[in-house]
C-alpha cells in the first residue's frame, strides 16, 4: 500500500512547482524581451540598416530610416536590390562583393547610391556576415556622409584657390614684365596638371599677344611663319571661338590642328574678362584626364583672380607707350621750332599752340602715371600676405593693410617705428642680428618661428621672407619683408608636443608601477616566503641532527611541526600567483572568475556590497578580451576602495547588438575627472588611464563619468 505524502511534503512539492514554473515562465519571457529591445533599437538607429540575402542579393530586411533616406516608400524599397539604387559597382560587381563579405566575415568601405529623385549621396558601409538557420546573410550599415564630403572638397578647393591666389599676386608684384606671363602660365599648368599651355593679353589694337607659350609647344610645333600675334581676323579654334563668344569651351576628343603643329588631345580655354571686356586668354591642353566642369570653373577663378592685375598692367603699359610717343612727339617739336625760328618766324605763333598741345597730352600722360601709381597701392594694401619695408635701420618705411589688420595697429602707430617693437620680447635679440646680417649680404634663410605681439597683447606666429632692396646706383637701401600668418599652425605643433608629453609621463608612471610591483612581490617573498623557507630550513637541520644523534622521537616532531609551515608557504606562493593573474581566468572563464573576485573583494571589504549583473555567454566573449574585462574590473573596484567611500557597486557584463559591454557604478562620494588626470603624480590618475589604454589598445571605447558628491560610473565597450 502506497504511502500517502505528509502536509509538510505536499508544501514543499507545491513550492518545488511554483519555482519550476516561475523560472519557465522567466525562460520564455528572456528571448520575447531580447527581441523587442531589438527591434526597438533597429527601427529607431540613427543610420540605416539593411539585411541582405547572400545568394538572391535582395533586401531581407531594413529599417525605416533606410527606405526614407533614399526617398522610396516601404514597399518600394522591398521590390528593390543593391544594384538598382547603387552607382559604383554594377550587379556583378555587387554579387561578387557580397560573397566576399560571406567570405571574410566583414568589410568597411565607401560607396554612393542613388535617391529615388536622382541624387547621388556619398555613403560609408559597415558589413558582416551572419548566418540565420544555416543561411548566409550580409548585414549593413549606411552612414550618410554627403555633406561631409563635400566639405572637404569645398575646403580643398578653397585652399587651392588661395595659393594660386598668393603665387601670382606675388609674381605680378616681383616678377619684371618680360619674365611674369611665363612665371603665370607654369603655375597654372601645375594647378591643372596640364602638359601645355599658352597665357596672351589683347592689346590697344585688339590683337592677341601671347608673349608666354609653353617651351615644349614652340621648339616642337613645325608649322611655318610661326608668330605670337593673331590679330582678330586670324582668330580662329576652340580658342578663337572661346575669345569670339566671351566664353569658356573645353573639349576632350582628339583637335583638329594644322600641319606640324604639336598634337592636342584635351584643351581648356578660358577667357579674362574685366569690366565685361576680353583682355586676355588662358588655355590648357593634353591633361591626363578629361577636363571637366570642375577644372572650367578652377581656371576661370584664376582668370578672374588675375583680371584686375593684368588690366592694370595693360593700362600701365599702354600709358608708357603713350609717354613714350609724347616725349618723342615732344623732341621733334623743339627740333622744328629750332628750325622754324631760324628759317621762319613768321610761324611762331602757330608753333606755340602746337606746343601748348603737347604740354596738355604729357599732363594727361602723368595723370595716368598716377592712376596706375594708385592701382598699384590697392594691390598691396590688398595683397593675401603681409608686406612691410624697413630702412637700413630697422625703422619701418611701408606697410600695407593686411599686416594693419593682422596686428591691429593703425598706419599713424607703425610707420616710422622699428620693427623689433613688434616683436615678442625674447626674440628681438635674435632678430636684429638677422637684420644686420641680411643688410651684409649673408644668405639667410627663410624663418617660421617668428612671434609678433599684437596691439591687444596676443601673440601672432608668422613665416617671414626677407629680401634686399637697392637703390639705381646698386646699393642697399633697406629690407623688404613678406609675413604668412601660421598661428594656426604653431598651435597644432603645440598640442603634438603635449600629447607626446603626455605619452612620456605614461611611459614613466607605467615603469614606476612596475617597480612597485616589483618591491612589492619582492617583499612578499622575503616576508613570508623566505621566512617559511627558512623555518623549514632550520626544522630539516633539527630533524637530521636527532636522526645522527638517534634520537628518533624528537626528529618526527621537528618534521611536523614543519607542515603548517610549509602549508602557509604554498598559501602564500597561492595568493602571489592569484594577486598576479587568477587561474580561473583560464580554467573556468570571465564569468565565474568576476563571480569568485567580487566574493573575494567582498570578504576583504566588509562594508562594500557588489550587485552582479551578468546577461552573456562563456563563449561569446573573446579570449583576448576576458583578461582585459578582468584587469579593467580589478582595478575600477580597488579605486572604489580606496576612494569612493561607496557601500554599494552595481556590475553589469552583458551583450546587445554584437557589442560587449562592461558597466560599473558606485554610490560613493565621486571626484573631479580632470583634476584627477592633470596631476603627474596622481595614482588613480595613472588608474583610468591605465584602463582607458586596455579598452582602446583591445579595440574597446572607454568612458567614465563622475561628479564630486554624486558617485562614478564606468563603461567600456568592444
Amino acid at each position: 500500500m502506497t504511502k500517502k505524502p505528509t502536509c509538510e511534503e505536499l508544501e514543499q512539492r507545491i513550492k518545488e512547482l511554483e519555482e519550476e514554473v516561475a523560472l519557465r515562465t522567466r525562460t520564455e519571457q528572456a528571448p520575447r524581451e531580447s527581441e523587442e529591445r531589438y527591434r526597438t533599437i533597429f527601427e529607431l538607429a540613427a543610420d540605416s540598416i539593411v539585411l541582405i540575402d547572400g545568394e538572391t542579393g535582395e533586401l531581407v530586411e531594413f529599417n525605416r530610416r533606410a527606405h526614407e533616406d533614399l526617398g522610396f516608400t516601404h514597399e518600394e524599397f522591398e521590390k528593390l536590390k543593391i544594384p538598382d539604387f547603387e552607382v559604383v559597382e554594377d550587379a556583378e560587381k555587387v554579387a561578387k562583393h557580397i560573397k566576399k563579405i560571406i567570405k571574410e566575415g566583414s568589410d568597411s568601405f565607401e560607396t554612393k547610391h542613388r535617391t529615388k529623385s536622382g541624387q547621388i549621396r556619398d555613403l560609408q558601409v559597415s558589413s558582416r556576415a551572419i548566418s540565420i538557420r544555416g543561411k548566409n546573410f550580409v548585414q549593413s550599415i549606411w552612414r550618410n556622409i554627403t555633406e561631409h564630403k563635400r566639405a572637404e572638397e569645398a575646403l580643398h578647393q578653397s585652399e587651392r584657390e588661395m595659393r594660386m591666389r598668393n603665387r601670382i599676386a606675388q609674381i605680378f608684384l616681383t616678377i619684371p614684365d618680360e619674365e611674369m606671363y611665363g612665371e603665370v602660365l607654369q603655375v597654372v599648368l601645375e594647378a591643372l596638371e596640364s602638359r601645355y599651355g599658352i597665357f596672351g593679353c589683347i592689346d590697344e589694337h585688339g590683337t592677341l599677344v601671347i608673349p608666354s607659350m609653353t617651351r615644349d609647344i614652340w621648339e616642337q610645333c613645325q608649322v611655318p611663319d610661326k608668330t605670337i600675334l593673331y590679330p582678330p581676323e586670324t582668330w580662329g579654334g576652340i580658342w578663337g571661338r572661346s575669345l569670339i563668344e566671351k566664353r569658356s569651351l573645353y573639349a576632350n576628343e582628339g583637335l583638329r590642328v594644322p600641319e606640324g603643329h604639336v598634337p592636342i588631345m584635351r584643351v581648356l580655354v578660358v577667357p579674362i574678362k574685366y569690366g565685361g571686356e576680353i583682355i586676355g586668354l588662358l588655355e590648357v591642353a593634353n591633361k591626363a584626364s578629361d577636363y571637366d566642369d570642375k577644372d572650367r570653373e578652377f581656371l576661370e577663378t584664376i582668370a578672374g583672380h588675375i583680371a584686375p592685375i593684368l588690366n592694370a598692367r595693360l593700362q600701365r603699359d599702354r600709358q608708357e607707350s603713350k609717354r613714350k610717343l609724347a616725349e618723342e612727339a615732344l623732341r621733334k617739336a623743339r627740333d622744328e621750332l629750332e628750325l622754324r625760328v631760324r628759317e621762319r618766324t613768321a610761324e611762331l605763333t602757330r608753333t606755340n599752340e602746337l606746343l601748348q598741345q603737347e604740354i596738355t597730352e604729357r599732363k594727361l600722360a602723368e595723370e595716368a602715371l598716377r592712376e596706375s601709381r594708385r592701382r598699384y597701392k590697392e594691390l598691396w594694401d590688398g595683397a593675401p600676405a603681409a608686406y612691410h619695408t624697413l630702412d637700413t635701420r630697422g625703422i619701418i618705411t611701408q606697410v600695407n593693410q593686411t599686416e594693419m589688420n593682422m596686428l591691429r595697429y593703425s598706419k599713424e602707430e607703425m610707420l616710422g617705428k622699428p620693427i623689433f617693437d613688434f616683436i615678442l620680447r625674447e626674440q628681438r635679440k635674435e632678430a636684429e642680428e638677422r637684420f644686420r646680417l641680411k643688410l651684409a649680404g649673408e644668405q639667410i634663410p627663410k624663418h617660421d618661428n617668428r612671434i609678433y605681439v599684437k596691439k591687444d597683447g596676443s601673440k601672432m606666429y608668422v613665416s617671414i621672407d626677407d629680401v634686399l632692396e637697392y637703390d639705381s646706383t646698386g646699393n642697399v637701401i633697406g629690407v623688404r619683408t613678406t609675413m604668412v600668418d601660421i598661428t594656426e599652425r604653431k598651435r597644432s605643433e603645440e598640442a603634438l608636443q603635449k600629447s607626446e608629453a603626455v605619452l612620456r609621463r605614461l611611459s614613466a608612471q607605467l615603469l614606476e608601477v612596475q617597480e612597485g610591483e616589483r618591491k612589492r612581490l619582492s617583499r612578499e617573498l622575503h616576508d613570508s616566503i623566505g621566512q617559511s623557507l627558512a623555518a623549514v630550513k632550520f626544522g630539516v637541520e633539527n630533524a637530521l641532527n636527532n636522526i645522527r644523534q638517534r634520537t628518533t622521537e624528537n626528529s618526527v616532531e621537528s618534521l611536523e611541526a614543519l607542515i603548517p609551515v610549509v602549508q602557509l608557504a604554498s598559501d602564500e606562493v597561492r595568493k602571489i600567483h592569484t594577486d598576479l593573474r587568477p587561474g580561473l581566468l583560464d580554467d573556468l572563464g570571465i564569468i565565474a572568475t568576476i563571480s569568485w573576485f567580487c566574493r573575494e573583494f567582498e570578504r576583504l571589504y566588509p562594508g562594500l556590497r557588489i550587485e552582479k549583473e551578468i546577461y552573456i555567454e562563456e563563449k561569446a566573449i573573446p579570449d583576448s578580451l576576458k583578461t582585459v574585462i578582468f584587469r579593467i574590473l580589478q582595478e575600477a573596484l580597488h579605486n572604489v576602495a580606496k576612494h569612493a567611500k561607496a557601500g554599494l557597486v552595481r556590475v553589469a557584463l552583458t551583450k546587445a547588438d554584437d557589442h560587449i559591454d562592461l558597466f560599473l557604478q558606485d554610490n560613493g562620494q565621486g571626484f573631479d575627472i580632470d583634476q584627477a588626470l592633470s596631476s603627474e603624480s596622481s595614482v588613480r590618475g595613472f588608474g583610468l588611464t591605465s584602463m582607458k589604454e586596455r579598452a582602446e589598445l583591445s579595440g574597446g571605447f572607454f568612458a567614465i563619468e563622475s561628479v564630486p558628491g554624486a558617485g562614478t560610473t564606468i563603461r567600456a565597450s568592444w
